[in-house]
C-alpha cells in the first residue's frame, strides 16, 4: 500500500471470546497445579485513525469518472476471532490461583470507506498472534473469575486492500508486539471423577501501533 494513501495507528483491539477447556479434576488445594487445553471463538473490533473520505476522494478523483468522488469517512467494522492453546493454574490458596499459559489468537477486522454509488473501499486486516496471559483467578464453588495482563507477538499478518479499481493483498511490515489486559468469568463443572469442563467468557483489550 502506498504510504500517502493511509496511516493507521494507535489501534485498541477488543476481543470477546467464549472459551471451553477440559482438565483433570480440580483439587483446589493450596500448591496444586492444573494444566488444561482450551479453545474459543469471539468477535474482534478496533478503533483506528485513517485518512478522511474527502482526502481519499481527492486521491481517486478522475475527470473521466467523477463518480469516484463520493467516499465518506472511514468506519471500523468488527471481524471474528479464534483462539487455542494451553493454560495452567497454580493454587496460591484453596480459592485463589496464579494463571498463565500460551495461546494462539487469530484476529480480523475491517476499515471501510462507504459510498452511495460505488463499491466500498478500504482494508481488511488478518493477524495471528502467540500470546501469554498472566493473572489471578478466583474460584468459588462452580464459579470462577480472573483478570491480568496479556502479552503477544505477531506470527502472521495480511491486509487486503481495495481503493476504487485498485486492489491488492500485502504483508504489513511494522506490526509490533502487543500488550493489554483481560477479564474473564465462567463455570467449572465436574464431568466425572477425573475430568472437569470449564466454560467461560473472556474480554481482552490490547494496544498496538503500526503504519501502512
Amino acid at each position: 500500500m502506498s504510504r500517502d494513501i493511509s496511516c493507521l495507528k494507535k489501534i485498541i483491539l477488543s476481543l470477546c471470546f467464549m472459551f471451553a477447556g477440559a482438565s483433570s479434576l480440580f483439587a483446589l488445594d493450596k500448591g496444586s497445579i492444573t494444566l488444561y487445553p482450551q479453545a474459543g471463538f469471539g468477535i474482534s473490533g478496533a478503533f483506528a485513525s485513517a485518512i478522511s473520505g474527502s482526502y481519499l476522494n481527492d486521491i481517486l478523483y478522475d475527470d473521466r469518472d467523477p463518480i469516484l468522488w463520493e467516499y465518506k469517512d472511514a468506519k471500523t467494522k468488527p471481524g471474528f476471532s479464534l483462539s487455542a492453546g494451553m493454560e495452567v493454574d497454580h493454587m496460591l490458596t484453596d480459592f485463589l490461583a496464579l494463571t498463565g499459559g500460551i495461546l494462539l489468537d487469530y484476529i480480523s477486522f475491517k476499515v471501510v470507506y462507504e459510498s452511495p454509488s460505488n463499491p466500498d473501499s478500504g482494508m481488511k486486516f488478518k493477524f495471528l498472534y502467540a500470546g501469554i496471559p498472566v493473572g489471578l483467578r478466583l474460584y468459588r464453588g462452580i464459579f470462577m473469575a480472573g483478570c491480568g495482563l496479556y502479552m503477544s507477538t505477531p506470527l502472521f499478518n495480511r491486509a487486503s486492500i481495495r481503493y476504487g479499481f485498485y486492489s491488492s493483498k500485502e504483508k504489513l511490515d511494522n506490526v509490533e508486539p502487543t500488550i493489554g489486559f483481560f477479564l474473564d468469568a465462567g463455570l467449572n463443572f465436574s464431568r466425572s471423577d477425573t475430568r472437569n469442563l470449564m466454560i467461560f467468557f473472556k474480554n481482552e483489550k490490547r494496544l498496538f501501533t503500526f503504519l501502512l
